[in-house]
């Protein structure tokens, strides 16, 4: 949880959207993901200006409508999973990061 709040919280403090250190090229998630423990690591992301109520189901027909993101969600090889959903007063950024062996 604390990887996936982390990621959200740092896209929202320095205003980017994506997998990639926006300065730097490095993939976080799979950086700490990877310094947690784990042998394998997954991310996915989304920004939405949805009424909180709204938010969940949005984010979920997403990812399960997308190809990579629902294949992060299905892959039995990943075995932990964290999650952070940050609002900064004009819409809601998740991040999912999965971990495993």
């Amino acid at each position: 949880m604390a990887i996936a709040r982390a990621r959200s919280t740092d896209m929202m403090t320095r205003n980017y959207f994506g997998h990639n250190d926006p300065a730097t090229g490095a993939h976080l998630a799979r950086e700490a993901v990877t310094a947690a423990g784990f042998g394998r690591a997954g991310e996915n992301i989304y920004w939405g200006g949805a009424v909180l109520a709204d938010f969940p189901a949005r984010v979920v027909g997403w990812f399960m409508g997308d190809a990579p993101h629902r294949a992060n969600i299905l892959n039995p090889n990943y075995t932990a999973i964290g999650v952070g959903i940050l609002w900064n007063g004009q819409g809601w950024m998740l991040t999912q990061d999965f971990g495993g062996p």
